[in-house]
C-alpha cells in the first residue's frame, strides 16, 4: 500500500491527526482515545503498527480486519492486489460482474487517487466522507466512481468524469450493466429508521450525509423507478424528506413522490433559503448550515399538502 492509501485506511479506521514522517506515519491511535500521536505505522509491507499508548500492535491485515470489518479471505486478497495495483489493475470494461451482486472484490484494485480527491473537495466532500462512501477514482475512465450498495452487496458502480468537455459528458453513468433505478444511491448502504432525505444525485446525497442527515439515498436521475419506490416503501425510515433540486425536474419529482409514496411513508419537504441565489439550486450548493436548516426545519406534508409548488 502507498502512503496515500495507508493514510486514507487510517482515516477509516477512526485515526485522527496523521502525519507522514518519510518511513512512518503518526497518528492519534485508532485503537484508543488520546489527544497527542503516540501511534505508528510503517509504509513498507506488511505495515507494521505500534501504540505506546495503548500497546496494540500488529499490521495493515489486523486494521482492515478488526477495525474496517474485513474477513481474513477478503483482508488478504486486498493486500495482495494492493502490492502490485498499478502494474495489475483491471479495466472495468472487462471485469465480469453479476446481475444482482457484484463481488466486492472487483474494487479493491481501485483508490481515491489525487485527482479525484481534488474534485470532491472543489463540491465540499471532505476525506472522511470519500472514505465512508467508499469512493474510488477509474484511471482508464478518469472517473470518480460511486459503489452503489444495499444491505452489504454492491449493486452496481457509477462514475463521474474529471475531464469533461461537453455537458453531456459530465453526466454520472453507470459501468456496469446493472442500472442505476435498480435501487438506490446510498452512502451508508442501508435505510434505517427515523427520517430519511430523498435527493437526486450522488454528490447531494454525500453532502447531506456528511452536513445534515446520516440516512440518506439519492435517485441516480430525475425519474422514479419501480424498485425504488419499493425499497423506499419497505424500508423501516418513519419519514420521507423530499430535498430535490430546486428547478422544474424537482419540482415534477416532488409531486410524483406525493402520489408514490404518500400513502405508505410520512412525507416532508426541505425547505430551501429565501435568498436570490436559491433560484436554481440543489443540496450540493448548499452551505452545511443551510443544509440543516432545510433539514431541521422542513415542512411537513400537511403545511404545503394545499399550497402551489412554483419555483
Amino acid at each position: 500500500m502507498s502512503p496515500e492509501e495507508i493514510t486514507q485506511m487510517l482515516v477509516a479506521a477512526g485515526a485522527t491527526k496523521i502525519i507522514n514522517r518519510g518511513r512512518n506515519i503518526h497518528a492519534c491511535c485508532p485503537f484508543h482515545d488520546e489527544q497527542n500521536p503516540s501511534f505508528g505505522i510503517s509504509v513498507e509491507e506488511p505495515h507494521f503498527f505500534g501504540c505506546f499508548g495503548c500497546g496494540q500492535k500488529g499490521t495493515a491485515m489486523t486494521i482492515l480486519i478488526s477495525k474496517l470489518g474485513m474477513s481474513v479471505r477478503a483482508a488478504t486478497k486486498f493486500l495482495k492486489l494492493r502490492e502490485k495495483a498499478e502494474a495489475n489493475l483491471p479495466s472495468l470494461k472487462k471485469i465480469a460482474y453479476a446481475v444482482r451482486d457484484l463481488p466486492e472484490e472487483t474494487l479493491y484494485p481501485y483508490w481515491l487517487h489525487s485527482k479525484a480527491r481534488r474534485y470532491l473537495y472543489s463540491r465540499g466532500i471532505k476525506l472522511r466522507t470519500m472514505i465512508q462512501a467508499k469512493l474510488l477514482y477509474a484511471p482508464e475512465f478518469n472517473r470518480v466512481l460511486f459503489p452503489w450498495r444495499w444491505q452489504g452487496k454492491l449493486h452496481t458502480v457509477t462514475g463521474r468524469t474529471l475531464s469533461r468537455k461537453t455537458k453531456a459528458e459530465a453526466k454520472t453513468i453507470p459501468l456496469f450493466e446493472t442500472k442505476k433505478s435498480s435501487t438506490l444511491y446510498l452512502p451508508t448502504g442501508c435505510i434505517t429508521k427515523g427520517p430519511f432525505a430523498l435527493v437526486e444525485g450522488e454528490i447531494d446525497a454525500l453532502a447531506v450525509f456528511q452536513n445534515a442527515l446520516k440516512n440518506v439515498g439519492a435517485l441516480g436521475h430525475g425519474a422514479f423507478a419501480r424498485k425504488q419506490i419499493a425499497q423506499i416503501a419497505e424500508s423501516p425510515c418513519s419519514e420521507v424528506i423530499l430535498f430535490f433540486d430546486n428547478d422544474p425536474t424537482g419540482l415534477r419529482l416532488t409531486a410524483e413522490a406525493i402520489r408514490l409514496l404518500g400513502a405508505s411513508k410520512t412525507v416532508s419537504l426541505a425547505v430551501y433559503p429565501k435568498t436570490k441565489f436559491s433560484a436554481k439550486s440543489d443540496p450540493a450548493s448548499l452551505s452545511s448550515e443551510a443544509l440543516r436548516v432545510a433539514i431541521k426545519y422542513r415542512k411537513r406534508r400537511i403545511q404545503w399538502d394545499l399550497e402551489t409548488l412554483t419555483l
